[in-house]
């Protein structure tokens, strides 16, 4: 799409590009500084990650040859046991993060719960259901409460 874009601006007369008062010259401008302001946006991007990436792999570089001269089958036994740890930490982070949006679900519920009945207290009132919408509110409180306890149970393993 850029690429067509581009060559329709190569195929604009110069003579309409360079009258400055002319509404399709200041679109053609505008059209062009997008495309560039993409494509200088995508360079920085390119050259922040290549500062970030080239200085962290040399140093995982040096350490693996300075761990490979200290000892070859410790090196070697920590290269298979890596991603495997690495497996397990995404495993788990995956299970905690289902456990935390259950955590979010329940006290949703539960703030849905009070929010309902707050804005109903007369009818809640008039019709004796106090009680019932105490022990509705027991229930979902006691869920949520299991529920954070587990999870920050998990939280702390890990």
């Amino acid at each position: 799409l850029r690429q067509e874009a581009f060559v329709s601006l190569l195929a604009l007369d110069a003579a309409t590009l360079a009258d400055r008062s002319s509404a399709l010259a200041a679109k053609t401008r505008d059209l062009s500084h997008r495309l560039t302001f993409e494509a200088e946006k995508s360079a920085l991007l390119v050259h922040a990650l290549v500062q970030r990436l080239v200085p962290g792999l040399l140093q995982i570089a040096a350490m693996l040859c300075r761990m490979a001269t200290l000892s070859p089958a410790l090196t070697v036994a920590t290269l298979l046991v890596a991603p495997l740890m690495g497996m397990l930490g995404a495993v788990l982070g995956e299970w905690v993060r289902r456990r935390s949006s259950s955590d979010v679900e329940a006290s949703a519920r539960l703030s849905s719960h009070v929010a309902s009945v707050f804005t109903t207290f007369e009818f809640v009132v008039a019709y004796g259901a106090a009680s019932y919408e105490l022990g509705r509110f027991r229930d979902l409180s006691r869920s949520f409460l299991a529920k954070r306890e587990r999870t920050e149970q998990v939280r702390a393993l890990l």
